[in-house]
């Protein structure tokens, strides 16, 4: 976390500005200089007199080096100085920053060709001095962080071949990785590194390598010296202790010896946490006992030794990067341990010198430490609480001295920890609280420091975090406007670096957070753009280098995300196209490396999405297949970690989603040992970590499915305790947050289903009271965010179960009424978004529901036109998408209502081309997935119908042939099913039709 490297924080250093100048124009020179360090630039300049008795050159030489940028002052007499040519051309050398502005109008002839090419700014006129310094001021804050960076690995490169190049010089982690990063994130018109800087970081690399490829040994090495060390130590001070009479020079020189060699184990164990932390290839089982035995030579040491403060900071020290490193690999218990032990002795220490900040800070940073090890314990309460302490701390440091950039940097850092433990816990009112004091301190750095790129990063995730909980608590609006001022940061940032990969992998990170809060308002073409634009930036990236398996992995989510929104918009096929894509990356990746869990993670995930669409295509057989998938692989994340909670919460969705094909199937015993299975991997990671709330919620929803299926078997009585188990604990989460939004629509959708349990029951004053206690929930939703297209389609959802239950009970006026209430909600859904195949589907299945009260009221030209102007926007779907199987069974659906319209009004002929018309479209949808049993038996449905027309036009050798082809519709389903009693009535119907015209 960004804590650890705080111990090496402080004040940022002012931008460091060389004037190069000719002595006539003294008079200006003095004039600029308390201006430009009154806007916090540290101008340097040659002054003769000063240096009189220096070697004069190599200390103009050593000012440019050190500049930040130089700023030329431009006159006649400058651009005929030799020395201010000199000058210019070693700044040109070094690559440096040029900022040539115009006292006095020159020749432009006789201007260094350095600066003829740049743009001037000018001073020519001393009225508009202030004017001209903030457009000077605005030129050198630009890109500032870059051009520092360029000052000091210039500075450093210099050094180093000065010297000869040493390796003693070279960039070491993780400083080398920041220099390679700067290298790589050039602004567009900032000066290239030099190629002394270039070789300069290259052969950080190679000696890097080498270190790499030698680090075991040389690390067992240096535990050698200091065992030596050690050896020599109790040596000598056994020789002071035998020889008295010169016992004090003795016991000196090996209490100075006891201390270098606890000085050097400190070192020791410092650098060998920081280097594995850093290295790639060792088992983790030999750094843990490399690790193990150093810090042992350590404590031994310290026991041994009068220790002295310094001596004990460095331990400290040393313990908080084991720790590190320990929680890297995954020794938690050993990490807590030694981040525990660095606190007690920093605690120790700030006691004994509570005046040393350095000390208190170190503090805050330890009590970090130990927070970041608990979360990964996932003990989070405790976390908390170091997590406080380290605020507390900080808080009381920035007290001390307000005007310290390090110490507010901190206490965001603390915030931000604070707001992580809070969304972990689901309080996100808290989450949203910490998140929000970060933020305040992240824009007052950015605004005081414009030019400071990690600052205006920091900044961007900032908003990233409180966007991330509004999104959550369903507060679309206001997550929106915090994406796009995240978005307005990356942006300005990826125009000033269009060659930085991570700066413009940023860039498509807001414009995903971006889309997915307009996919979630119903935006959907909105949210298509947002994607696609995160996706071309994406493309781009991975074209630029393949081997970067971090890039093809964003490319995956984007394809993904633009399958969710495709499928929104009901293009089912061009959805499935977008998720293959992301399979087919997700499949080379987990190829790439068989041992990587999350490429494997990421397939299982991709086959899932493939499996809903199919699902959603009535493909019930391949989308089995594709659960079945994602199942082996979560299977075997499960039989690899075991103690693994993700994967089992994964494995329980995989064993749900299957349930739900078999469910759709008819084969009810499958679903239900699926569903089962589902709750028992979900129960286990609940029970055993109760104060889990995402766990909880899930377990909800697991009891939930398995209830749903249990009815459909008529087990009433199992099904009600499922699905009040269901709702208690939705209840209960409720209870601890009732701000949680999707919490909420989850308690919800449990009184919902409680409700369809009283009907089952015939307990109509149950089932009332549920749902319309699902009803009074999804209205309070909606109200609270009108903009929120989810809240919206909740609500549609639980008028129409209201009306359903009304209707069923024969209260057809309120039956009416409630599908008359969802009837302007779904208008406007669809006014809003007249793409959203949703809204659209919404509102035919309004019309549809107003339709069947108006035939049961006998009203059956009311009921027509309803059912007409359903079947027009089922028409218009299905026209748009030919391929959406489901929207044909829709339009199917349609027909049929239609021509039993025209059936009950006697328009028999109108009524046979109706049900014909729906005939020809099941039959070409059973014809193309005869493995669909919902379908098959739609088809056996309208063989019935045509069949009872047939009839009664006395065409006898027309309805028995369609009487005999859906009864050979349900023997054969009888065959795969043959438990089913409502099948077993079906066939039954159409064996009596048959037989009664084959007499």
């Amino acid at each position: 976390m960004a804590a650890d490297t705080e111990r090496a924080g402080g004040a940022e250093p002012k931008a460091k500005i060389f004037i190069s100048y000719s002595r006539k124009d003294m008079a200006f020179v003095d004039r600029l200089e308390p201006a430009l360090k009154a806007r916090g630039f540290e101008p340097l300049i040659d002054r003769a007199e000063i240096y009189a008795f220096e070697d004069w050159w190599k200390r103009i030489e050593a000012l440019i080096g050190r500049a930040d940028t130089v700023v030329f002052v431009l006159s006649p007499d400058a651009t005929a100085s030799e020395i201010c040519a000199k000058e210019v051309a070693h700044a040109a050398a070094l690559n440096k920053r040029f900022a040539p502005i115009v006292c006095r109008r020159a020749d432009d002839n006789a201007i260094p060709d350095a600066l003829r090419r740049l743009n001037f700014i000018f001073f020519d006129d001393s009225a508009k001095f202030d004017s001209s310094l903030d457009r000077l001021i605005d030129a050198l804050q630009t890109d500032i962080g870059w051009i520092r960076q360029h000052t000091a690995y210039g500075e450093a490169a210099r050094q180093w071949s000065a010297t000869g190049r040493p390796g003693g010089l070279l960039l070491r982690s993780p400083a080398l990785e920041e220099a390679e990063r700067w290298i790589a994130s050039r602004p567009a018109n900032a000066p290239a590194p030099t190629e002394e800087t270039q070789a300069f970081i290259a052969e950080s690399r190679s000696g890097a390598t080498r270190r790499r490829n030698i680090l075991t040994g040389s690390l067992a090495a240096g535990l050698l010296i200091a065992l030596v060390l050690a050896g020599l130590a109790y040596w000598q001070r056994g020789i002071a202790v035998q020889e008295r009479q010169i016992a004090d020079q003795q016991r000196q020189r090996a209490e100075d010896t006891l201390a270098a060699a606890t000085k050097t184990a400190n070192s020791l164990v410092f650098d060998m946490a920081q280097r594995f932390r850093n290295t790639i290839g060792i088992p983790a089982s030999v750094v843990k006992d490399i690790l193990d035995r150093a810090r042992g030579l350590q404590e031994q040491l310290t026991k041994s030794n009068q220790v002295t403060p310094d001596l004990k900071y460095s331990q400290s020290a040393a313990l908080n990067e084991m720790a590190g490193s320990l929680q890297a690999i995954g020794d938690t218990a050993g990490a807590l341990s030694a981040a525990q032990q660095a606190r007690q002795i920093m605690a120790d220490l700030v006691a004994a010198n509570p005046n040393s900040t350095d000390w208190q800070r170190d503090l805050a940073v330890d009590d970090d430490r130990i927070g970041n090890v608990l979360v990964a314990q996932n003990n989070l309460a405790d976390a908390l609480g170091s997590y406080l302490a380290s605020l507390a701390i900080r808080q009381s440091l920035a007290k001390s001295d307000p005007d310290n950039r390090a110490w507010q940097r901190a206490i965001a850092i603390s915030e931000e920890n604070l707001g992580n433990v809070a969304q972990a816990q689901n309080d996100l009112k808290a989450a949203l609280a910490s998140y929000q004091d970060s933020l305040a301190i992240r824009q007052r750095l950015a605004e005081d420091n414009p030019g400071n790129i990690q600052a205006q990063t920091n900044l961007s995730l900032a908003y990233d975090e409180v966007g991330r909980v509004q999104l959550a608590q369903g507060n679309l609006a206001d997550a929106l406007a915090s994406f796009r001022a995240a978005f307005a940061v990356r942006e300005s940032e990826a125009k000033s670096a269009p060659d930085n990969g991570e700066v413009q992998r940023n860039l498509s990170v807001s414009y995903e957070r971006i889309g997915d809060v307009e996919l979630q308002q119903g935006n959907l073409q909105e949210a298509l753009t947002s994607y696609r634009d995160g996706l071309t930036i994406r493309q781009r990236l991975a074209r630029s280098d393949q081997s970067n398996t971090d890039w093809q992995r964003a490319l995956s989510i984007s394809y993904a995300k633009i399958g969710d929104a495709q499928l929104a918009q009901g293009s089912l096929q061009d959805a499935l196209a977008s998720y293959r894509d992301n399979f087919a990356i997700m499949e080379k990746l987990a190829k790439s490396d068989a041992g990587n869990a999350d490429w494997k993670h990421g397939l299982l995930t991709a086959d899932t999405k493939i499996g809903d669409l199919q699902f959603l295509q009535g493909n019930l057989k391949d989308a089995l297949a594709s659960f079945g998938a994602a199942l082996t692989i979560t299977q075997a994340l499960v039989t690899a970690a075991p103690d693994n909670a993700a994967w089992q919460h994964d494995l329980s969705m995989v064993y749900g989603k299957m349930g739900d094909v078999q469910t759709a199937q008819g084969d009810m015993k499958g679903a239900l040992a699926s569903d089962g299975a589902g709750v028992a991997a979900i129960e286990a990671i609940a029970k055993a970590d109760p104060d889990n709330t995402t766990w909880q919620s899930d377990l909800s929803l697991a009891y939930q499915k398995v209830g749903l299926v249990q009815l459909a078997q008529s087990d009433v009585k199992g099904a009600l305790a499922s699905l009040q188990a269901s709702r208690d604990i939705m209840l209960a989460l409720v209870k601890t947050n009732p701000d949680n939004a999707a919490w909420q629509s989850s308690l919800s959708a449990a009184y919902t289903t409680l409700g369809d349990i009283a009907v089952a029951q015939r307990d109509a004053r149950a089932a009332l009271e549920s749902y319309q206690a699902a009803f009074a929930i999804d209205d309070r939703l909606a109200k609270a965010d009108p903009s929120n297209a989810t809240w919206q389609r909740a609500l549609i959802i639980s008028d129409l179960r209201i009306g359903d239950f009304w209707d069923a009970v024969g209260h057809l006026p309120e039956a009416l009424a409630a599908f008359n209430a969802a009837l302007p909600i779904a208008q406007r859904l669809v006014g809003a978004d007249v793409n959203s195949a949703f809204a659209q589907s919404d509102l035919s299945t309004i019309y549809e529901r107003i339709g069947l009260v108006q035939e049961e009221q006998k009203d059956l030209s009311g009921a027509l036109a309803s059912y007409r102007d359903s079947l027009a926007i089922s028409q218009q779907l299905a026209a748009a998408k030919p391929d959406n199987a489901a929207s044909q069974h829709d339009l199917a659906v349609a027909i049929m209502k239609v021509g039993d319209v025209q059936m009950a009004q006697g328009e028999l002929a109108d009524a046979l081309t109706s049900f014909r018309d729906s005939l020809a479209i099941r039959e070409r949808l059973a014809s193309s997935n005869p493995g669909n049993i919902g379908w098959q038996l739609d088809l056996a449905h309208n063989y019935g119908k045509v069949g009872l027309l047939y009839g009664r036009a006395d065409d006898r050798d027309n309805a028995l042939a369609v009487f005999q082809k859906g009864q050979a519709i349900m023997d054969k389903l009888i065959v795969l099913r043959p438990d089913n009693d409502g099948w077993k009535q079906e066939q039954a119907w159409f064996a009596g039709n048959v037989a009664a015209l084959t007499k």
